[in-house]
């Protein structure tokens, strides 16, 4: 569901319309007035600000999509930061992540409105091998590979995203094997 009312971003972002909202963080189009440019905002959901554990690991997503955003095939991520509190007084502000916006939707709207040729799964499967074992070269182990995870740009391109709960190599892990 839509936030209430989206935590005060930068100056250099604005909020146009709201996308899509997950497990831990709703997702904005938005623009980048700064270098003029659209832009995907994701940030964390309102029931997290306070939970240090869903901020470690929110920002863990940031720096594991950071380490692998420079392959074709992985989203682009452009800023991490927090934002200011909203109007309302229950509101201390939120972490927010700025990537690369993708307008193609998912692999796994797609797959619902049954617009997937053999073909091109058979390339989307080849894209997202490559970003993976790109991933793994850099350490990093995305732990939740899904066809909703699979953003398509307007080319149809695919591009991994959401490595919320990616495990870093170089890092302890935040989930347990049972969750």
């Amino acid at each position: 569901s839509q936030p209430r009312q989206p935590p005060r971003l930068p100056e250099r972002y604005r909020l146009r319309r709201h996308i899509a909202s997950g497990g831990m963080a709703s997702v904005w189009c938005g623009e980048d007035r700064l270098l003029d440019r659209t832009v995907a905002i994701k940030i964390l959901g309102e029931r997290f600000a306070h939970d240090q554990l869903a901020v470690l690991r929110f920002k863990r997503e940031a720096r594991a999509a950071a380490r692998v955003c420079g392959h074709n095939h992985v989203v682009t991520v452009f800023d991490v930061g927090d934002a200011e509190p909203a109007d309302d007084p229950a509101d201390t502000g939120r972490a927010f992540i700025v990537m690369e916006y993708l307008a193609g939707g998912t692999v796994a709207d797609a797959i619902r409105v049954g617009a997937v040729r053999r073909h091109e799964a058979l390339r989307w499967l080849a894209e997202a091998a490559s970003a993976l074992d790109h991933a793994h070269g850099c350490g990093i182990v995305h732990r939740d590979i899904k066809p909703a995870n699979f953003l398509l740009d307007r080319s149809r391109i695919l591009h991994v995203a959401d490595f919320g709960i990616a495990r870093l190599v170089s890092e302890d892990t935040i989930t347990s094997s049972d969750q």
